[in-house]
């Protein structure tokens, strides 16, 4: 098939690569007279990554862009309000993407100074497209990728009215080493309370990073500011904020800096009108609140040519290609659809600061959403409530049960987790013979050598903890977060104790810990001293109510209210019996056992948890380990006297 393409930005040149690796004859249209590569940087998220990585050289692709692992927000005043893990994210100049899209294309399949005027029908379909340089192009397929003024999209498919502009936005690039790496895989953003202004700073390529400033218009038009003055803008706009923020921008020259008037338009109700189609931002555009347009222009091209042109029957006659393309647009309009509305509710909240307290608003940035997890009837599934806390060895020792639990019988067995409160303080503290640190140390130590469980007993010989209720209550302010992400957090907490040796009553260990975990870590901390304290004397009185005396504790308990009681450590086949006892019924799946898959699941494994989960002898564990290690799929985290094994994939993309 002869497709043409109208428009070399990132859409137009990703659907070409596409469609000429299908077979198709496909040549592009651009109106610049060279390479159109105006435009500062973009943020993208695995999405498009996996898309744009897929389009060109990889080796080539992990050379571009910056990573971005961290975003922080700030309030004017200097309060750190957001501070979230992100992955993965990276940051690209626009420039360096053009150029490798184009070489992936070939400059030989483009034509510049050639933009589309009209098109001429024939039978119901577009047949000729006349051009701007005076030529006339007849093609089976046109696209329209030309932006968000298409030409394409007024004359065949639909006429859309533009919002009014609300906001601008200043970019411009700053040039400075020292900064780079200061501020390298961050993004950082100041946003003000009570005036529409944010700034944000973040790295697009070494030694350089992109400035975005974000501000109502009325703001400068009040204070008789010209829109062309843009350093002016700046030191007015900016005058509220940190010393560190005006320090930083008095490193931007505003030489080349521009301003971008922003603006939307609503959802148009359908993409294509016979054989002519429009994808990015000349079918759809989202206010850049969202982040969201470079990866929405990859996923259309790869939703198109998947869609609509890898199979040839689609293209067999006009009503199948009209139902793909309605496919097409059903697909992509849900998301897209949702995207434009996220865009706007960020700008309302922006032009209204005084109503919408920084604390609660999103992070302005559109992440892949998580497959729904589907919980089945309730005659299928036992509820079990786990009395546990931080420090508890026992706790640490049935961690290899646990794990082999989720993989059995995964959602199937709902576990709630509820803390104990196994150390208050030492004063007058004895429970089952223990009643100073160094009992603990002995203690672990016992439980280490029968469990095969790593934990290194000096810790309590050297620097004991007072007390286990501030971790307890920390894994309490994230669990109000999310429940999830809680269970990695307390997977995290007793990995740093038990192996790393490390203080978890510390502010700033628990914060990192926090943020690797994907919580809000600012949050995570407003969270501790309240409401994160009450939670946890909540779960103080449903152990008493429950009279627990014991952790670990797990009561399991079924659709009719049948219950049964673990308490301490026990071997797998007992939370079986258990299980069976309580519903026969339950469906017990097979997992794979190789190193890599298991990897995939547990970001990080002991070796006794890798040699129970894949039923390997400890030598064969050890030999799949270390050929997994020789191959960097995972690393080794060693303390003088123990080893956890983590997955490398994992470590790059923030997840330990």
């Amino acid at each position: 098939m002869r497709i043409v393409i109208f428009g070399a930005g990132i859409a137009g040149l990703a659907a070409g690569i596409r469609l000429k690796r299908l077979g198709h004859s496909v040549h592009v249209y651009e109106q610049a007279p060279q390479m159109n590569d105006q435009g500062n940087a973009f943020l993208m998220h695995d999405d498009g990554l996996d898309i744009l990585r897929d389009l060109g050289d990889e080796e080539r692709f992990d050379q571009m862009g910056e990573n971005i692992t961290h975003f922080k927000l700030n309030a004017h005043e200097g309060e750190e309000v957001k501070s979230i893990r992100l992955r993965p994210w990276r940051c690209f100049k626009r420039n360096q993407v053009i150029r490798y899209l184009y070489d992936a294309f070939g400059e030989d399949h483009i034509t510049h100074n050639a933009s589309f005027e009209k098109f001429e029908w024939k039978d119901g379909l577009a047949k000729t497209a006349f051009l701007s340089n005076g030529q006339k192009i007849e093609a089976d397929f046109f696209i329209g990728a030309d932006g968000i003024h298409s030409k394409v999209r007024e004359d065949a498919v639909f006429q859309v009215e533009f919002s009014p502009v609300f906001t601008y936005e200043l970019l411009g690039f700053i040039q400075n080493p020292e900064l780079y790496q200061e501020l390298k895989t961050k993004f950082v953003k100041y946003q003000h309370r009570t005036k529409s202004i944010a700034c944000g700073v973040l790295p697009a390529a070494k030694n350089e990073l992109i400035m975005v400033l974000q501000f109502d218009p009325a703001l400068i038009r009040q204070a008789n500011i010209d829109d062309a003055d843009h350093a002016r803008i700046s030191s007015f706009l900016l005058q509220d904020f940190p010393k560190e923020l005006q320090d930083l921008m008095s490193h931007q020259t505003f030489d080349q800096t521009y301003i971008w008037k922003t603006r939307d338009f609503d959802l148009i109700p359908r993409f294509h009108n016979k054989n002519v189609v429009v994808i990015g931002d000349a079918a759809h555009v989202a206010l850049p609140f969202s982040s969201s347009g470079t990866t929405n222009a990859l996923l259309d091209a790869e939703s198109l040519a998947h869609l609509v042109f890898s199979n040839e029957k689609v293209a067999s006659t006009p009503a199948k290609m009209d139902r793909a393309l309605k496919e097409f647009y059903r697909k992509r309009s849900k998301e897209v659809g949702h995207q434009i509305q996220f865009g706007r509710e960020l700008k309302d909240k922006f032009l209204m600061p005084s109503k919408h307290p920084l604390e609660n608003q999103r992070v302005p940035l559109v992440f892949r959403q998580p497959e729904k997890e589907v919980r089945p009837p309730k005659h299928r599934y036992l509820r079990v409530l786990y009395f546990t806390d931080p420090i508890c060895s026992t706790c640490w020792a049935i961690q290899p049960q646990l794990r082999k639990l989720e993989l059995e019988f995964g959602n199937q067995i709902q576990i709630q987790h509820r803390m104990g409160g196994l150390l208050p303080h030492w004063k007058g503290y004895n429970r089952f013979g223990i009643s100073q640190p160094l009992d603990v140390a002995e203690h672990w130590d016992e439980v280490e050598s029968w469990s095969g469980m790593p934990m290194n007993g000096d810790i309590w010989r050297h620097n004991p903890l007072p007390s286990s209720y501030p971790p307890s209550i920390a894994f309490k302010a994230a669990q109000i977060q999310s429940a999830k992400k809680a269970i990695i957090f307390l997977r995290r907490i007793r990995e740093v104790l038990f192996v790393g040796q490390q203080n978890i009553l510390n502010i700033r260990v628990l914060y990192d810990l926090a943020l690797q975990s994907g919580l809000d870590a600012a949050q995570f901390l407003r969270d501790l001293p309240d409401l994160a304290s009450e939670r946890f004397n909540d779960d103080l009185d449903l152990k008493d109510s429950y009279e627990v005396k014991i952790l670990p504790t797990m009561i399991f308990e079924n659709h009719t209210g049948e219950v049964r009681r673990i308490e301490g450590y026990r071997e797998y086949d007992k939370y079986v019996q258990v299980i069976r006892e309580l519903n026969p019924n339950l469906k017990v799946n097979t997992y794979p056992t190789s190193g890599k898959e298991l990897f995939d699941r547990f970001p990080s494994m002991s070796l006794k948890e890798f040699m129970y989960l894949s039923n390997q002898t400890e030598e064969d564990a050890l030999n799949e380990l270390k050929e997994l290690q020789q191959h960097e799929a995972i690393e080794i985290w060693e303390t003088p006297r123990m080893k956890l094994y983590l997955s490398t994939l994992k470590l790059q993309q923030g997840f330990v």
